[in-house]
């Protein structure tokens, strides 16, 4: 194998892991972005449900509001 060859396969490996490990910090951020939605939604969540809960029903009347 010539010399020259040989230096444009390392090269292309060289661009391909500085791709992969691009690829792999995209795929982290976008996992910590999941996890934070995740939580936020459980805590929405859960906030709704402790509103079902204390809401009596009929508490809110079925109306229009006054700028009707």
């Amino acid at each position: 194998m010539d010399d020259a060859r040989f230096v444009k396969i390392e090269t292309k490996l060289a661009f391909q892991e500085a791709t992969v490990d691009k690829l792999g910090e995209v795929i982290r951020d976008q996992q910590e972005q999941l996890d934070t939605l995740s939580r936020a939604l459980r805590d929405c969540a859960a906030r709704l449900e402790g509103f079902e809960r204390t809401a009596a029903p009929g508490e809110i009347p079925d109306e229009k509001p006054p700028h009707y």
